[in-house]
């Protein structure tokens, strides 16, 4: 993987912070590779994935990380697909990355 994907060129400057974190954590595809991975992470490293999900909920990014993946199939990049991967690895940690949609009429 090259730092001049296309994929990384346009992903928006404000959303840079997610590429690092997508390219280490975002190689866990599958339920059994994210599971043994949590299961052996260093506390550093739940760490790292706790932080980078705080920051996408208080900036409410994960709706436009989505909607540039809607651009960027993971089908067609492999640094798209680690982004997906990413919070698929959130999610398994139990980390709250996203808001949940207020139901107030």
């Amino acid at each position: 993987m090259t730092g001049n994907s296309p994929i990384l060129e346009q992903f928006p400057d404000d959303l840079q912070y997610l590429i690092e974190p997508a390219m280490a954590y975002g190689r866990y595809q599958f339920d059994d590779d994210i599971f043994a991975f949590l299961d052996r992470a260093a506390q550093e490293q739940m760490d790292e994935l706790a932080s980078v999900a705080e920051r996408v909920l208080i900036q409410d990014d994960y709706p436009r990380v989505m909607a540039f993946l809607d651009e960027h199939p993971i089908t067609e990049s492999e640094e798209a697909a680690r982004l997906y991967f990413l919070f698929g690895v959130l999610d398994y940690a139990d980390l709250e990355f996203d808001r949940v949609p207020d139901d107030t009429p």
